[in-house]
Order: structure tokens, then C-alpha cells, then sequence
């Protein structure tokens, strides 16, 4: 039997050589797991803070576009402007690229959003209608710039909620 004690003694260390490394790479891949969940949260919010920041930066663009568009629908009606004077404008000014951005980051990285800006769409079309209505004749000046002025109150205040509720947004991400 003593002969076998430096063997036991020696399988006995082994053994817990084996589950000391064994406990070790569990704790081990536990942290590494923490980690990395860590930095994909990080990486996840990081990015988000970024498109939000570039879809802030576009709506506010896009609200002075719109309000400059507005004033000229405006100046049309009221006669202070030419039709031609309009479409020359409009010839010089082009959103798309704002557009474009805008469809694709507000879906994507903020999808409750989408009926805000639904929202913002409605008062934007019922401008363009009123102004439209007048440009055939459909619709007296008096009427159509007081639905145009109306267009261009709601229009802002739509923008401001939106960029409100995607400034509350990021702001829960920071906090």
C-alpha cells in the first residue's frame, strides 16, 4: 500500500489540477461572455446615438426646407411672388437626398417614429392641397392662405414633436 501513496498523492493532484482549470475556464468564459454583451451594448447604442444624431441633423434640414417652401406657397397666393418666380425656386432646391435619408433611417432605427412623422406628412399634403386648390382656382386667396397659414403652424409644431421625441429617445439611451 505505501507503494501506492505517491501515486494517489499524484492522481490526487492531477484531479485537482484538472478541476481547478476547469473551474477557472468557467469563470473565465462567464466574464468573456459579460464582456462581450458589454460591447455589443455599447457598439448598439453607439450606433444608435449616431443615426440619431444624422436623423436629428436632417429633420431640422428638412423643417427649414419646408418652412421656405411654405412662404413662397404663401407669397404665390398672396401675389408677392410669380408662379414662375416659385418654379424657379423649386428648380434650385432639392431635398431627395434629405428625403431619401430620412425613409431609410427612421423606419430602420426608429420605427416609433413613423406615425409622427405620418403626422408631419398630413399637415405637410394639406398645404400642398390648398395651394394646389388655388393654383386652379378651386379655392379663393383668403381661404386658401388661411388654410396654407394653418398648414404652416401645424407643419412646425409636427416638427418640433418629432425631433422632441427622438431628442427623448437618445437621451433615455444615455441615461
Amino acid at each position: 500500500m505505501a507503494q501506492y501513496v505517491p501515486l494517489i498523492t499524484s492522481l490526487i493532484a492531477v484531479l485537482g489540477a484538472l478541476g481547478g482549470a476547469w473551474v477557472a475556464n468557467i469563470f473565465n468564459e462567464k466574464r468573456f461572455q459579460a464582456q462581450a454583451k458589454l460591447e455589443k451594448e455599447t457598439q448598439n447604442k453607439k450606433l444608435i446615438l449616431g443615426k440619431a444624431e444624422e436623423l436629428y441633423l436632417l429633420l431640422t434640414t428638412w423643417d427649414k426646407d419646408v418652412f421656405n417652401y411654405q412662404a413662397y406657397q404663401l407669397a404665390v397666393i398672396k401675389g408677392e411672388l410669380t408662379k414662375a418666380q416659385f418654379h424657379t425656386f423649386l428648380s434650385e432646391f432639392s431635398a431627395r437626398s434629405t428625403h431619401d435619408r430620412l425613409d431609410t433611417l427612421l423606419p430602420l432605427y426608429f420605427p416609433e417614429l413613423t406615425p409622427a412623422m405620418a403626422e408631419l406628412r398630413r399637415h405637410l399634403d394639406s398645404g400642398n392641397k390648398a395651394y394646389h386648390a388655388h393654383e386652379r382656382n378651386d379655392l379663393d386667396t383668403i381661404e386658401a392662405r388661411k388654410l396654407l397659414n394653418a398648414s404652416v403652424k401645424s407643419t412646425g409644431q409636427a416638427f418640433k414633436e418629432l425631433k422632441k421625441s427622438l431628442s427623448a429617445r437618445v437621451h433615455g439611451l444615455v441615461e
